[in-house]
């Protein structure tokens, strides 16, 4: 996560999580090191970062753009790997991952939007959100208990809406991830 070292030399990338989700696939990722004597290499994935301010002093601050390669929520770890004057190495890793699929809300037995003529009340919707990383949901602005569904990415949700004689209802249901 957000930093490691040994041996008088450390890596801080800055980060509260080990595990970042982001809604672009463009990072830039900044961090610093620090060296007891000073630091003569910063790599972010194998490659020098595109900015570098202090090498060769005890104080070293860095980016780097990352691209993440996918959108579906595919872990991409960035390790940032440093070595200081006295050959002494420190490393830290964060994990980015992107999700720009958007969640699937199904409801049973019902086909589209539009009116629907229902004659029970209150009217049990029941349905599945299918998503492999969602965060949460709500019906008509109130929260929506989730429950796996029988599927792994696919979640199960019961709701009784009531209703009154012969006046139409607009029932939302919006689905977040993370």
């Amino acid at each position: 996560g957000g930093g490691g070292g040994t041996q008088g030399i450390t890596v801080d990338l800055g980060t509260p999580q080990a595990e970042l989700w982001l809604s672009d696939p463009t990072y830039t990722l900044v961090g610093s090191v620090s060296a007891t004597d000073c630091v003569t290499q910063v790599l972010v994935n194998g490659s020098a970062p595109q900015t570098r301010s202090g090498m060769f002093t005890p104080s070293v601050t860095f980016s780097s753009t990352v691209t993440v390669p996918t959108s579906d929520g595919t872990p991409f770890p960035v390790l940032v790997e440093a070595t200081g004057c006295g050959g002494q190495t420190a490393s830290a890793q964060v994990v980015l991952r992107v999700d720009l699929v958007a969640p699937v809300v199904t409801l049973d037995g019902v086909s589209g939007s539009g009116v629907h003529i229902v004659t029970s009340n209150p009217y049990r919707l029941t349905g599945t959100i299918e998503d492999a990383f969602v965060a949460g949901a709500m019906l008509n602005g109130q929260a929506l208990a989730l429950v796996p569904g029988a599927t792994q990415g696919a979640w199960r949700f019961v709701a009784d809406v009531s209703l009154e004689r012969a006046v139409e209802r607009e029932v939302v249901i919006s689905a977040w991830d993370l």
